[in-house]
Protein backbone atom coordinates (compact mmCIF):
# COMPACT_ATOMS: atom_id res chain seq x y z
CA UNK A 1 0.00 0.00 0.00
CA UNK A 2 1.67 3.04 -0.85
CA UNK A 3 2.40 5.63 1.83
CA UNK A 4 0.63 8.80 2.17
CA UNK A 5 1.99 12.23 3.05
CA UNK A 6 2.63 12.17 6.31
CA UNK A 7 4.14 8.85 6.33
CA UNK A 8 6.84 9.76 3.73
CA UNK A 9 7.74 12.92 5.73
CA UNK A 10 8.38 10.45 8.82
CA UNK A 11 10.08 8.41 6.77
CA UNK A 12 12.24 10.66 5.50
CA UNK A 13 13.37 12.36 8.77
CA UNK A 14 13.86 9.26 10.37
CA UNK A 15 16.35 8.45 7.51
CA UNK A 16 18.01 11.20 7.64
CA UNK A 17 18.69 11.44 11.23
CA UNK A 18 19.34 7.65 11.22
CA UNK A 19 22.45 8.65 8.73
CA UNK A 20 23.18 11.71 10.76
CA UNK A 21 23.97 9.53 14.05
CA UNK A 22 26.19 8.01 11.94
CA UNK A 23 27.88 11.35 10.94
CA UNK A 24 26.82 10.50 7.49
CA UNK A 25 24.98 13.23 5.84
CA UNK A 26 22.30 11.44 3.34
CA UNK A 27 21.86 12.24 -0.20
CA UNK A 28 18.27 12.97 -1.66
CA UNK A 29 18.63 10.31 -3.84
CA UNK A 30 19.48 8.07 -0.87
CA UNK A 31 16.86 8.81 1.12
CA UNK A 32 14.53 8.48 -1.77
CA UNK A 33 15.87 4.79 -2.87
CA UNK A 34 15.73 3.64 1.07
CA UNK A 35 11.73 5.10 1.35
CA UNK A 36 10.28 4.29 -1.77
CA UNK A 37 9.48 7.83 -2.88
CA UNK A 38 9.72 9.95 -5.99
CA UNK A 39 13.12 12.49 -5.20
CA UNK A 40 10.77 15.12 -5.55
CA UNK A 41 8.47 14.29 -2.39
CA UNK A 42 12.02 13.35 -0.41
CA UNK A 43 12.95 17.53 -1.08
CA UNK A 44 10.07 18.64 -0.03
CA UNK A 45 10.17 17.22 3.15
CA UNK A 46 13.18 20.00 4.24
CA UNK A 47 11.21 22.76 2.76
CA UNK A 48 7.85 21.61 4.93
CA UNK A 49 10.43 21.22 7.95
CA UNK A 50 11.56 24.89 7.47
CA UNK A 51 14.94 24.60 6.27
CA UNK A 52 16.29 26.71 3.16
CA UNK A 53 17.53 23.40 1.34
CA UNK A 54 18.24 20.05 1.96
CA UNK A 55 21.81 20.51 2.34
CA UNK A 56 20.77 23.03 5.68
CA UNK A 57 18.44 19.93 6.54
CA UNK A 58 21.12 17.60 6.58
CA UNK A 59 23.90 19.49 7.70
CA UNK A 60 22.00 20.75 10.64
CA UNK A 61 21.11 17.14 11.61
CA UNK A 62 24.82 15.76 11.23
CA UNK A 63 26.38 18.78 13.43
CA UNK A 64 23.22 18.28 16.30
CA UNK A 65 24.05 14.36 16.65
CA UNK A 66 28.04 15.49 16.48
CA UNK A 67 27.08 17.43 19.68
CA UNK A 68 25.42 14.83 21.04
CA UNK A 69 28.51 11.81 20.55
CA UNK A 70 30.49 14.61 22.37
CA UNK A 71 31.74 16.96 19.63
CA UNK A 72 31.31 19.93 21.95
CA UNK A 73 31.34 21.44 25.36
CA UNK A 74 27.10 21.32 26.23
CA UNK A 75 27.22 17.94 25.12
CA UNK A 76 30.45 17.06 27.31
CA UNK A 77 27.87 18.84 30.10
CA UNK A 78 25.10 16.99 29.29
CA UNK A 79 27.18 13.95 29.67
CA UNK A 80 28.44 14.71 33.06
CA UNK A 81 25.10 15.89 34.89
CA UNK A 82 22.98 12.87 33.09
CA UNK A 83 25.78 10.18 34.78
CA UNK A 84 25.44 12.68 38.14
CA UNK A 85 21.79 12.10 38.03
CA UNK A 86 22.00 8.39 37.34
CA UNK A 87 24.60 7.33 40.13
CA UNK A 88 22.42 9.33 42.44
CA UNK A 89 18.75 7.41 41.29
CA UNK A 90 17.63 6.61 44.23
CA UNK A 91 18.92 9.46 46.63
CA UNK A 92 17.32 12.63 46.98
CA UNK A 93 17.65 15.21 44.20
CA UNK A 94 17.37 18.65 45.52
CA UNK A 95 17.17 21.83 43.03
CA UNK A 96 17.35 25.08 43.33
CA UNK A 97 16.69 28.62 41.40
CA UNK A 98 16.14 32.21 41.44
CA UNK A 99 14.75 34.81 39.60
CA UNK A 100 13.68 33.78 36.06
CA UNK A 101 14.82 30.24 36.39
CA UNK A 102 12.34 29.42 39.08
CA UNK A 103 10.98 28.17 35.91
CA UNK A 104 13.51 25.42 35.29
CA UNK A 105 13.24 24.40 39.04
CA UNK A 106 9.91 23.75 38.37
CA UNK A 107 9.87 21.74 35.47
CA UNK A 108 13.02 19.73 36.29
CA UNK A 109 11.14 18.61 40.07
CA UNK A 110 8.31 17.83 38.01
CA UNK A 111 10.10 15.85 35.28
CA UNK A 112 12.14 13.79 37.87
CA UNK A 113 9.30 13.10 39.70
CA UNK A 114 7.28 11.45 36.56
CA UNK A 115 11.25 9.35 35.70
CA UNK A 116 10.94 7.78 39.24
CA UNK A 117 13.78 10.23 40.95
CA UNK A 118 13.60 11.50 44.62
CA UNK A 119 13.17 15.06 43.51
CA UNK A 120 12.29 18.03 46.55
CA UNK A 121 12.84 21.68 46.48
CA UNK A 122 16.34 22.48 48.21
CA UNK A 123 15.97 24.10 51.52
CA UNK A 124 18.42 23.87 54.23
CA UNK A 125 16.52 21.83 56.84
CA UNK A 126 15.92 19.77 54.01
CA UNK A 127 19.29 19.30 53.04
CA UNK A 128 20.45 18.97 56.57
CA UNK A 129 17.85 16.16 57.43
CA UNK A 130 18.53 14.42 54.33
CA UNK A 131 22.32 14.85 54.18
CA UNK A 132 24.73 14.48 56.71
CA UNK A 133 27.37 11.98 54.86
CA UNK A 134 29.22 12.53 51.74
CA UNK A 135 27.48 10.69 48.94
CA UNK A 136 23.77 12.03 50.15
CA UNK A 137 22.85 13.13 46.73
CA UNK A 138 22.67 15.71 44.57
CA UNK A 139 21.65 19.37 44.51
CA UNK A 140 21.08 21.27 41.14
CA UNK A 141 21.42 25.19 41.53
CA UNK A 142 19.92 27.65 38.50
CA UNK A 143 21.46 30.71 38.88
CA UNK A 144 22.59 32.78 36.22
CA UNK A 145 24.86 35.87 38.24
CA UNK A 146 26.76 32.39 39.82
CA UNK A 147 26.31 34.90 42.64
CA UNK A 148 22.91 34.48 44.47
CA UNK A 149 22.77 31.06 45.37
CA UNK A 150 25.97 30.46 47.23
CA UNK A 151 24.67 29.77 50.90
CA UNK A 152 22.77 26.96 48.73
CA UNK A 153 26.15 25.39 47.60
CA UNK A 154 27.99 25.58 50.86
CA UNK A 155 25.33 24.04 52.86
CA UNK A 156 25.21 21.37 49.93
CA UNK A 157 28.65 20.97 50.23
CA UNK A 158 28.66 20.63 54.24
CA UNK A 159 25.66 18.05 54.02
CA UNK A 160 27.94 15.79 51.53
CA UNK A 161 25.51 16.77 48.37
CA UNK A 162 27.30 16.49 45.23
CA UNK A 163 26.73 20.06 43.54
CA UNK A 164 26.20 20.84 39.86
CA UNK A 165 25.38 24.18 38.84
CA UNK A 166 23.93 25.78 35.78
CA UNK A 167 25.27 29.77 35.21
CA UNK A 168 26.47 31.62 32.95
CA UNK A 169 29.96 31.73 33.38
CA UNK A 170 32.53 29.30 35.24
CA UNK A 171 34.24 32.55 36.69
CA UNK A 172 31.40 32.56 39.49
CA UNK A 173 31.53 31.83 43.63
CA UNK A 174 28.60 29.41 42.96
CA UNK A 175 30.54 27.80 39.83
CA UNK A 176 33.87 27.11 41.61
CA UNK A 177 31.85 25.49 44.45
CA UNK A 178 30.51 23.17 41.93
CA UNK A 179 31.51 19.34 41.26
CA UNK A 180 29.66 20.14 37.59
CA UNK A 181 29.31 23.06 36.59
CA UNK A 182 27.47 23.92 33.34
CA UNK A 183 27.77 27.23 31.07
CA UNK A 184 24.52 28.73 29.34
CA UNK A 185 25.63 31.90 27.80
CA UNK A 186 23.03 34.74 28.33
CA UNK A 187 22.54 38.12 26.10
CA UNK A 188 22.99 40.52 28.20
CA UNK A 189 21.82 44.03 26.27
CA UNK A 190 22.09 47.73 27.49
CA UNK A 191 19.09 49.35 29.16
CA UNK A 192 18.60 51.28 25.64
CA UNK A 193 18.02 48.48 23.56
CA UNK A 194 17.13 46.07 25.44
CA UNK A 195 16.37 42.68 24.24
CA UNK A 196 15.12 39.45 26.02
CA UNK A 197 17.55 37.46 27.86
CA UNK A 198 17.89 34.03 26.97
CA UNK A 199 18.87 32.30 30.18
CA UNK A 200 16.36 30.43 31.42
CA UNK A 201 15.22 28.90 27.83
CA UNK A 202 18.98 27.83 27.25
CA UNK A 203 18.52 25.73 30.50
CA UNK A 204 15.66 24.66 29.94
CA UNK A 205 16.97 22.90 26.76
CA UNK A 206 19.83 21.63 28.20
CA UNK A 207 17.88 19.85 30.79
CA UNK A 208 15.75 18.42 28.40
CA UNK A 209 18.73 17.30 26.54
CA UNK A 210 19.91 15.81 29.77
CA UNK A 211 16.33 13.94 30.24
CA UNK A 212 16.82 12.44 27.10
CA UNK A 213 20.32 11.07 27.27
CA UNK A 214 19.20 9.34 31.05
CA UNK A 215 15.69 7.59 28.84
CA UNK A 216 18.57 6.40 26.42
CA UNK A 217 20.87 5.05 28.69
CA UNK A 218 18.70 3.69 31.43
CA UNK A 219 15.30 3.77 30.54
CA UNK A 220 12.62 4.93 32.39
CA UNK A 221 9.88 2.63 34.09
Amino acid sequence: MAMGSRDIDAAVYEAVRAAARRGHRATVSEVASQVGAARSSVYRVSQKLGYKSWIEFTSSLVRYHAGEQGGDPVATSVKAVADALLRNRHLPILVDAVGDAEVCSMYLLLRLGECDFFPMPFTKHIAQARGGTAGSGVVIVINESGMSLLRTCLAAREQGFEVVSITSSHDTPVSKMSSINVVIKNNKSHIDSYEPNHFAAGALAFLERVLYRMGREAPFA
